[in-house]
């Protein structure tokens, strides 16, 4: 379990990057990203590519 950890942080990570440079800061929730779960960061990011790639 604790080998997944460094690679679940990592993955938020880029996910988190990724948001930010579309221009999200928090979630559909109205969450802040940093707070936000590997799966709600997933989802977030699937539904930015989705829309075109835009945070709007």
């Amino acid at each position: 379990m604790e080998e997944l950890l460094p690679g679940i942080e990592q993955r938020k990570t880029e996910l988190i990057e990724q948001l930010i440079s579309q221009g999200i800061y928090k979630t559909t929730g109205e969450r802040h990203l940093y707070d936000a779960s590997l799966k709600v960061l997933e989802a977030e990011y699937e539904r930015v590519l989705k829309s075109g790639g835009t945070g709007t």
